[in-house]
């Protein structure tokens, strides 16, 4: 009952795990990194890998944004992988030309004659290896495919996934994913969550068949796809097997125990398909646990002709083991971007604020400057109005003093006026009183 009840936070028993694999019911999913892995396979190991999956093809299903991510990454892949042959023949070039050159200034003819026959059967056996080494490199490299050669890879996957590719979803069920998964990486609800960082990259956004893609949803919508599929399915599919080599901790329920240990998928993974499909188990595996699983049902069936060879599971073992090296890598490069990002931030911030400050010190000085020119402007107006003032009461006093004069003049005038009509008086009282006289005297 506790079993029925929690059974997200169980994990398959071998025995278990065995009958799932081999039940009919059951449906094997493979992510986008396990098909692009082939390219880093050596032949064996790949060829080993097609006859598992064409053991299980009538039961192998792909999510239909699997094939476009592998579609779309695919040239990237087999580019890069072609630029490590490069880079080794660059290295081997740089190795014997330090064999060549690098011992001639010791002399070892005219110092040592017996040193000179031993380093030149070194020499000699040493380029031998290397020429091998490098005939070796070349047909290796010949055997890879390049961006523009026929890729039989490819061509093996289309026959085998040809009419098992899921379909696409339309452009409101995927911007309903992106809304949904905005909370779910908040909240870290796996798949997914580990991927937000690629929101940041200029190749975040893309388009195909007229849909708007983001590559930080990508793990959800494949998820999505997943989920859709099995409910459309109910009555065929009873267990999921997802094939997938992604390491991070948004798809595995990872432990610090002794290091890090991988156990299973996320319990909220399986807690999500059991609640939305009505399948019985959910189980993940990596290539190479896949490979050693199916492996040993193929190895015990007598009507299987091809075996599966151990060292190819061992190299997809170490690719597996390498694979979490590198993410351990990237994880602490992105730790150091990361880093990196919040100090240039930060010395955005404090330049900014730097400037802010500058500008808040220049509006004050320009506030202070314009204050002190209004009051310089208020002070050379009231001496202007001072000096108007001045310049009226001087011309004020002017009229008062001119007045002064003009009264002065005009009481001089009147002073004067009065002095004369007194003479004149003063005449013709003279005149009569001669005149009188002269009566007078006429009289007598």
């Amino acid at each position: 009952m506790m079993k029925n009840l929690f059974r997200s936070f169980y994990e398959l028993e071998k025995a278990e795990l065995e009958e799932v694999l081999q039940d009919e019911k059951t449906i094997f999913i493979f992510d986008t990194n396990v098909l692009l892995n082939l390219y880093q396979y050596s032949s064996n190991t790949r060829g080993d890998f097609f006859n598992v999956l064409e053991f299980i093809q009538d039961k192998s299903w792909l999510p239909f944004h699997v094939v476009l991510e592998y579609s779309k990454r695919r040239l990237f892949v087999i580019r890069n992988e072609k630029k490590i042959f490069s880079e080794i023949n660059k290295k081997v070039a740089d190795i014997e030309k330090k064999v060549n050159d690098d011992f001639k200034e010791f002399k070892f003819g005219t110092r040592n004659p017996l040193l000179e026959s031993s380093f030149k059967e070194f020499q000699s056996g040493f380029l031998d290896l290397l020429k091998k080494f490098k005939e070796n490199i070349n047909q290796a490299d010949e055997r890879q495919p390049c961006v523009r050669s026929d890729d039989k890879i490819r061509r093996k996957i289309e026959s085998i996934f040809g009419g098992k590719i899921g379909t696409e979803f339309k452009q409101t069920v995927l911007d309903e994913i992106y809304e949904q998964g905005k909370d779910r990486f908040d909240k870290k609800i796996p798949p997914g969550y580990e991927d937000r960082s690629k929101e940041r990259d200029d190749d975040n956004d893309f388009t195909f068949n007229g849909l708007n893609y983001k590559r930080s949803y990508g793990d959800l919508i494949i998820w999505k796809q997943i989920i859709e599929y099995c409910k459309n399915n109910n009555n065929e599919i009873k267990n999921v097997i997802f094939i997938t080599d992604d390491v991070k901790e948004d798809w595995w329920n990872i432990i610090q125990s002794n290091g890090k240990k991988r156990i299973g998928a996320r319990y909220e993974l399986k807690n999500e398909i059991y609640m939305e499909t009505e399948i019985e188990y959910f189980h993940m595996y990596n290539t190479s646990e896949f490979m050693k699983g199916v492996s040993v049902i193929m190895n015990n069936r007598d009507n299987v002709q091809s075996k599966i060879n151990d060292s190819s599971i061992e190299e997809i073992s170490s690719f597996s083991d390498r694979n979490i090296l590198e993410l351990e890598k990237e994880r602490f490069l992105e730790m150091i971007r990361y880093r990196e990002e919040i100090e240039r931030e930060r010395e955005d911030l404090e330049r900014e604020h730097n400037i802010l400050e500058m500008m808040r010190h220049r509006e004050e000085i320009e506030r202070e400057d314009l204050e002190r020119e209004r009051f310089l402007e208020m002070m050379r107006h009231r001496e202007e109005i001072e000096r108007e003032d001045l310049e009226r009461e001087r011309f004020l006093d002017m009229i008062r003093h001119q007045e002064e004069i003009e009264r002065e003049d005009l009481e001089r005038e009147r002073f004067l006026d009065m002095i004369r009509h007194r003479e004149e008086i003063e005449r013709e009282d003279l005149e009569r009183e001669r005149f009188l006289d002269m009566i007078r005297h006429q009289e007598e």
